[in-house]
């Protein structure tokens, strides 16, 4: 997964299932519900209303007992009952798939959040069909790029821990608030104009945050995770690949994905994952920046706590290891690693060349426990302390554009 320029032999029935025509109607589709509300938001930004929905994003309060507030809000211009369904867990869920998830997360969390911060977010700038522009516009880079990860992150760990689905769990309003921040980006995407005076979204990009793009990144977060703690050396059962979906497929509901667009089985969502790429990645410089804010946000992370000084230079390589080169160096100019990256390259590849180190793969696991949990370790005390690690919160019109002259450069 992620070699952009290799070709992918797709099955006839993938081909008959999944045409250029279905792609291209979800590049073309939002989220109603969601856009309709934040228009009625949006038509008075000063109103009670509007400052009562900023104040809730902005909270630091645990998400749960806020999840009424959100469904209520993203209810406002959109009230129908069919519509609103995808504000409450859906009836298809398979509780069973969702229990068994929560305990590979339980074993695997650490390793999986290792997965996510050099695979499942970084991969997507190469999204050059108004993905990574998307991040640019909203003044999402440099000094407010900690922030931007640091609340995705915190989305997805308020997802998978045990019981986050659940009734006492966080997981579902922290989702409702994404559902909204999403669509206040859509509004703004939208009405953005350059400094030359054209608007800045390109009608070749689809539609902002489109349905295609949202479901390339639940893929992101499984199977394409699960290909990631593959290559990290951890077993992964068939059962707990489709487990994983399962539970991105209950989340990308809640986020306002239809049930038709999401694919049912991991095999789909690995093809569904390639066509994605083959349509949209590309190099841009705003995908360039992001990454090497990316790469400045690991090292941020820093000290003792998390990266050593020896440490450090190991990004590059785990990026390329994990992403792959061709998307990694080909279209986000992730940077040659030191000797100490190579060491590390030496020691995943020496890994997969042959099942008989067996020491070498408890090696791996080691290590990657190790600087797993120090990262999530680093990554809390990041949400605590620093200011761009504050909660989620509904961008400014300053906010979404300030760097509008950076952006319209970038793309």
């Amino acid at each position: 997964m992620g070699e952009a320029d290799v070709a992918q032999d797709y099955p006839a029935w993938f081909e008959a299932a999944w045409p250029t025509s279905r792609f291209d109607a979800m590049k073309a589709a939002c989220d109603p519900m969601a856009d309709a509300a934040i228009a009625v938001i949006m038509a008075d930004p000063t109103s009670p209303l509007a400052l009562e929905v900023k104040a809730a994003l902005a909270s630091d309060s645990d998400a749960k007992p806020l999840a009424d507030d959100f469904r209520r809000y993203l209810s406002l211009g959109h009230p129908a009952a069919e519509q609103a369904k995808s504000l409450f867990l859906p009836d298809w869920i398979d509780q069973a798939a969702l229990d068994r998830a929560e305990v590979f997360m339980a074993r695997h969390g650490a390793r999986y959040a290792f997965v996510l911060l050099f695979l499942s977010l970084p991969i997507l700038y190469g999204w050059a069909a108004g993905g990574a522009q998307t991040l640019t516009m909203t003044g999402q880079l440099s000094d407010k790029f900690g922030r931007r990860v640091s609340e995705t992150l915190r989305f997805v760990v308020s997802v998978i821990r045990q019981g986050g689905l659940g009734p006492d769990g966080d997981g579902i309003g922290t989702t409702l608030k994404i559902r909204l921040m999403h669509a206040t980006i859509r509004y703004y995407a939208r009405r953005a104009v350059c400094p030359s005076g054209e608007d800045y979204w390109i009608k070749e990009w689809g539609e902002p945050l489109n349905q295609e793009q949202m479901v390339a990144t639940m893929l992101t977060f499984a199977p394409l995770a699960t290909d990631g703690l593959r290559k990290l050396g951890i077993r992964i059962t068939e059962q707990e690949d489709r487990d994983l979906l399962e539970m991105w497929r209950v989340v990308g509901w809640i986020l306002g994905i239809p049930i038709e667009c999401m694919p049912t089985t991991p095999e789909e969502g690995r093809l569904v994952w390639a066509r994605c790429v083959e349509r949209n990645f590309g190099a841009t410089g705003a995908g360039r920046l992001l990454t090497a804010s990316h790469i400045d946000f690991i090292a941020s992370l820093g000290g003792e706590t998390m990266f050593s000084t020896s440490f450090r230079d190991i990004d590059a390589a785990l990026l390329r290891y994990l992403i792959g080169s061709d998307i990694a160096a080909g279209m986000l100019d992730v940077p040659w690693p030191g000797w100490r990256g190579l060491w590390v390259l030496l020691l995943l590849w020496g890994f997969h060349f042959t099942e008989r180190l067996v020491d070498m793969s408890h090696l791996v696991r080691r290590w990657m426990d190790r600087h797993g949990n120090n990262l999530l370790i680093a990554l809390e005390q990041r949400w605590a302390k620093r200011e761009d690690a504050r909660p989620f919160g509904i961008p400014t019109k300053e906010d979404a554009e300030g760097g509008m002259a950076q952006a319209c450069a970038l793309r």
